[in-house]
Parts: C-alpha cells; structure tokens; sequence
C-alpha cells in the first residue's frame, strides 16, 4: 500500500519534473505522510501564543512623502509584477492561481481591487488568511521540531506586495547594512557555524597535510578549526584531506538518487538518470579527485559492472550499417538524423503504461516475438501466420499486412487525424477532416485541409511498411504527387483564399520519419508534436501486435 500511495504522488506530481528529483531522494516522500499525534496540537498551541511585544528602535525617515508610493496603480506597473511571479507557485487557501490572475478578462478586476486596497491603506481580511503547511526538516519527524511551519497567503496579496516593494525599492531604498530580504545577493558569516582550513605543504614528499590545531579570531571570536575528516565544498565539489572524499559525495547520490527503488514508470526512470542523476554526477567526476580503482571498487562492482567487460574502444560507424543492413534494423535506416526519432524515449511521457513503453521499444528494434523470429535456429517450427493468412509471421506482416489487424491499423490511422486536428484547432487553424474534392478521377479525400490568414496545407497520414522495399520519403512523394493536382489546388485556395501546400505525415511501423514529411511546417514546426505523433503510433501498434496474439489462435503450434 505504501509502494502504490508514493507511486500516485510521483504520477500525480510528474507534470512538475524539478520536484521527481525530491521524491527519488526521498526529500519529499515524508511530506505525503500523516504528522504523528501532538505535533498538530503542538504547532497550534504555537501560533496561538500573543506576539512578543518589542521596543522599535529609532526610525530614520528617509522619504517624508508617500504620494509617489500611496499613488494608483498603472498598468506597467501590474504587467511588470506579473511577469516576474512565478507561474508555477502553489496558490493560497482561496485557489487563485498566477495564471488566473495573467487571464487578460479579469484585468479591470484585479486594478479596481489593488487600487483600492491603496485608497483604503487596508486589505481585505480574506487576503490576511493564510495556508500553514507544516513541512519535514529530518527523513523521520516525530516531533513538533522536527516541522517546519510554511504559511501561504492569497496569490493577489502577494501580488500586492511585490509592486509595492518595486516602488519602496525605489522610493525609500534599503540600508547598505542591510543584508536580508533585499533583490542582492548576501554573504552573511556567522562566526559560530565558521570553519577555517590550515594546509601545510611538504615539497619533499609533494603532498599536503591540514592541520587541525590551527585556528583564526574573526570580530573576536574564535572560528574552529577544520578537523581532518572533514569536508569542506570548491567550485562546487565536496573535498577534504580524506583522500575517499569523492566517494562519499558519490555514495550520497547513489543512495540518494536510487532509481531502482523509485516508484516510477520505465520511461521516467530514464528521464531521472537522463536529467537528473547523469548531470549531477557529471562534474564530480570530470572535476573531482575520482580514480579508476576507486570508482571500480566502490561503484561500478558493487553496482553490479565490470571495468575489465567494458569495450576497450568507442563505437564505431560500422555499428550502425551493420544494424541498418539486418532484417530487426532495416526500416531504422536514415533515421539518425531526426531528433524525434528516439528523442520521445527521453522525455518520460505519461501517455504509456510502464509495459507498453517496453513493448514499444521492442517494437522499434523489431524484437517482439513472432514465429519468424522464434524459428531462428529451430527450422521445425512454423513460420506461417497463425491465423491462415499462408504468409511468414514478421512484425511487419502484423503492422502492415495481416487481414485479422486491418480494423486496428484503421484506428491508429484515426487516433493521429485526430490528434493533428486537435494540436491545429488548439492554435488556432481553420481545420477540415477529410473533405471530399471532386476531380475528373473521382473524388478526392485527404486527411486534413487546414489554413489560417497566412498560409494553407493538405496533409494526408500515412503509416507505410520499413524499408527493405521503400523509404518513408518515397511514400512522402507518392503522397504527395497524389493530391498535388490543379484541381486540388483550385479547391483549397477557393475555401482558404490561399494557394496550398501539399504535404504529408509519413512514418513506418517502426517509428521512422519521412524526412520530408517530419521538415514540412504543416507541422507548425512544433517537435512537441512530432513527439506525440510517435508515441501514439507505437502505442497503438504495441495494442494492435497484443490483439493479434491473443484472437483466438494458439501460440506454440508445431
């Protein structure tokens, strides 16, 4: 139970992807857990306590007159703060959200509301209430000090607050000696949580030690010395005269950062090694004290790799030939050079369950199990087509060919019309699904004509077979040559008042884009998009091979 309630944080909490590196360290998982009994008591009774009364000291008036702060809103002024709150901050106890407040038909709303708190010198009581969340500082809390207490007040508050701080920022600015909450940055000492390094160098044996005894008076206060064992952080990597000081900042990451635990999809957990765990150990080992024995000893054994099994050379291009020349790899050839050829594997989508984003790779490289492929070796097994088509039983046979998969091969056709269309609509195109064009040849029906007051496009979808007959381009250009009529044309400038571009979205079973098709800006030039478009084709494809494994025949046949 406990496994399933951080998976639904982790899929609930994806779409923010700078919290996932919280919760796979576990810095955020406790905060999902119910505080022990007390602590909410503890904290209330807190906050119900009256003030501390305290003397103000001397106030030095630096601005007598408060017409220029105490002034009407502008509009500069209220585009300027929202354009700097960031859209993502969690809202108060009311719901009102940055992007509520950005929503162009609520502006007059929000200047009589701000304007008036000005006029009033006063806010309303509802923007004084606010939200506490109390939020752990240990792995375990199980005390009232082990929370810290978070309160969040209304959105438009803090909206308020931030353009009246631009115009004190202005008006009546900050002291020098004033350090905190100030736009700069601060360097604050605090002489008690100080240390100070003493290296001694020894040129005879060229090396250095650090001597612990030494110490330095700063304002007269005497700052401890830094003991051995201990750590201190250059340019960002964490070192000392320890010479395992590396590891230890490693072994951090590598407990913190436990992908193998994590309650993710597959496909997150490459983004987390992918974005999160490969860039923050990427300097440390570039730049810090890391020797091949160590890293052999302390992390690639004891993870479960073998310095001696690594390859003694990089790869070369032959790899890729030699792939692209096989039966799994010919319909990849040519596509090394289209980002959205494997760039969808990278960004975690949660479009696809954990089993059909494997599935969906095996599909890619042409592993999934057919009977062609289990007869490799095994010449006494049968190759045919388990439901009688007399045909060998490829992936390509199931994708592309087979009668029992045709109403699912019509469906992944519709599944992409559909999302073109709706990615279009979205932005604001004039869209029409397959309309009907008279020709002298009969009627025409291509996928989608859209068009808006720039430019105009026909597009028809096709997902063609791999390549050991044709390329997706030539497909493309059959396409292409197929709606690219007079006549056509006429048609679409008649109902867009634009003359169109004839294109198409072409890609085979295997995922490989037209190069012509995946350049063509019907695609609004959007690699989003193009994203999409994948995953939905192989994610339909994985359904469509799972449907004909089990309709109705049996597997292992001899």
């Amino acid at each position: 139970m406990l496994w399933r309630r951080r998976y639904a944080v982790c899929q609930k909490g994806w779409k923010n992807r700078g919290r996932i590196a919280k919760i796979i360290s576990g810095q955020d998982m406790v905060s999902d857990e119910p505080a022990p009994m007390g602590v909410m008591e503890a904290w209330v009774q807190e906050f119900s306590k009256e003030s501390i009364s305290v003397q103000p000291g001397p106030i030095h008036a630096v601005y007598n007159d408060k017409h220029e702060i105490m002034a009407p809103i502008i509009s500069s002024e209220l585009e300027r703060s929202l354009r700097s709150m960031n859209a993502k901050a969690a809202p108060g106890w009311d719901g009102v959200t940055v992007a509520s407040l950005r929503d162009p038909a609520k502006r007059e709303q929000l200047f009589w509301l701000l304007n008036g708190a000005i006029f009033m010198e006063d806010v309303p009581e509802a923007w004084k209430r606010g939200q506490t969340t109390l939020i752990p500082k240990v792995d375990l809390p199980s005390a009232p000090s082990h929370y810290r207490p978070i309160t969040v007040t209304s959105t438009i508050l803090r909206l308020y607050h931030r353009i009246l701080a631009a115009l004190l920022a202005v008006e009546a600015p900050c002291s020098l000696h004033q350090k905190g909450f100030k736009r700069e940055g601060r360097l604050c000492l605090q002489p008690p949580l100080a240390k100070t390094p003493c290296f001694l160098a020894d040129g005879k044996r060229k090396t250095w030690y650090q001597d612990s005894h030494c110490f330095t008076i700063l304002n007269g206060v005497e700052l401890r010395a830094l003991g051995p064992n201990s750590f201190y952080r250059y340019l960002g990597i964490e070192t000392g005269a320890t010479l395992g000081s590396p590891g230890v900042l490693l072994t951090r990451y590598r407990n913190g950062l436990n992908i193998n635990r994590a309650p993710l999809k597959p496909q997150q957990n490459i983004w987390c090694v992918t974005e999160v765990l490969q860039p923050q150990l990427q300097y440390p080992l570039l730049h810090g004290e890391v020797k091949t024995g160590w890293l052999k000893r302390e992390w690639l054994t004891k993870e479960g790799f073998d310095l001696d099994e690594l390859p003694k050379s990089a790869p070369s291009d032959s790899w890729d030939s030699d792939w692209w020349n096989s039966v799994d790899g010919a319909g990849c050839r040519g596509s090394a050079t289209l980002p959205s050829f494997s760039g969808w594997v990278r960004v975690g989508t949660r479009l696809m369950s954990g089993g059909e984003f494997v599935s969906a790779i095996k599909l890619r490289g042409n592993v999934l199990s057919t009977r062609s492929r289990e007869a490799r070796g095994c010449p006494e097994r049968p190759v045919l087509c388990r439901h009688g088509c007399q045909r060998p039983e490829t992936l390509g046979h199931i994708q592309q060919s087979c009668p029992v998969t045709h109403g699912w091969r019509v469906q992944r056709h519709d599944k992409i019309v559909t999302t073109v269309c709706k990615h279009l609509g979205d932005r604001g195109w004039e869209v029409l699904r397959e309309p009907n064009i008279p020709t002298l040849n009969g009627l025409r029906k291509p996928d989608i004509v859209f068009w808006n007051s720039v430019q105009s496009f026909v597009i028809d979808v096709q997902v063609c077979a791999d390549m050991r007959v044709a390329t997706p381009n030539d497909a493309h250009e059959r396409k292409r040559d197929y709606y690219n009529t007079p006549i056509i044309r006429r048609w679409v400038n008649e109902q867009s008042g634009k003359p169109p571009v004839i294109s198409s979205i072409v890609m085979n079973w295997q995922g490989a884009w037209a190069q012509a098709s995946y350049n063509t800006k019907a695609l609004g030039g959007t690699v989003e998009l193009g994203k999409l478009i994948k995953v939905r084709m192989l994610e339909d494809s994985v359904r469509m091979y799972r449907m004909f494994c089990g309709a109705g025949a049996l597997r292992n046949v001899h």
